[in-house]
């Protein structure tokens, strides 16, 4: 079963976006989201945000080249810190990149729950 948003949702949701993180978004992750929901999110980022198909190229190739800063948190694909962690991975929440894929690692139990555990510091400042 699907959970449709509704547009002040997504708006809620994608005002926490920054612009780059939007152009991500727009670029990787659009096409894994509902018909209805791809058109929402699209009419956010072009007419609410006013970002353009030219602009979300640019925001996208200028990251790349950006070097990561300090914070150690951060999705190395797009560079967010925006993450959600299900029973076995970690996902970049604006691009769609796994971070830690808990089966694939054949990490230690020990490990998992640390890492678990350092999850839900960080979640509660988000």
């Amino acid at each position: 079963m699907y959970l449709a948003l509704s547009m002040p949702q997504i708006t809620d949701i994608l005002s926490n976006f920054t612009d780059t993180e939007l152009a991500y978004l727009y670029k990787f992750r659009l096409a894994s989201y509902l018909p209805a929901t791809q058109e929402k999110i699209k009419e956010y980022i072009l007419r609410e945000r006013g970002l353009d198909e030219s602009t979300i190229n640019n925001l996208v190739l200028t990251n790349i080249t950006r070097t990561s800063s300090d914070h150690t948190q951060e999705c190395p694909k797009c560079k967010s810190d925006k993450f959600i962690h299900d029973t076995d991975k970690v996902s970049c929440i604006v691009c769609g990149h796994t971070l830690v894929d808990f089966d694939k690692e054949e990490m230690r139990s020990e490990l998992k729950e640390g890492f678990w555990e350092l999850l839900g510091h960080i979640g509660e400042h988000i």
